[in-house]
């Protein structure tokens, strides 16, 4: 049961950190530019972060997909050991 959360515990941290880091990297590089330029405008951060986590999920979604169809019948095939004693 321990190795079955760990394992999902370290497919959300994969899944969810590559969006987080694409649109973190592109939010700082707006923010740099928006400081330099003097440009104070908040919907271009949104507009950003949306197309870049939407260009990140339309590239690796496959990918995604294989992996949670994956874990998810790994998961319902291991029921049958849940009730046995080791």
């Amino acid at each position: 049961m321990a190795i079955a959360i760990e394992e999902a515990f370290w497919l959300v941290v994969i899944l969810s950190g590559l969006p987080l880091l694409v649109s973190s990297f592109f939010c700082l590089s707006l923010s740099v530019l928006q400081a330099a330029t003097q440009v104070q405008e908040q919907t271009i951060g949104f507009i950003i972060r949306f197309i870049s986590v939407s260009c990140i999920l339309g590239i690796f979604g496959p990918w995604y997909t294989d992996q949670l169809v994956e874990y998810l019948q790994k998961s319902i095939s291991s029921f049958r050991y849940l009730g046995q004693l080791p």
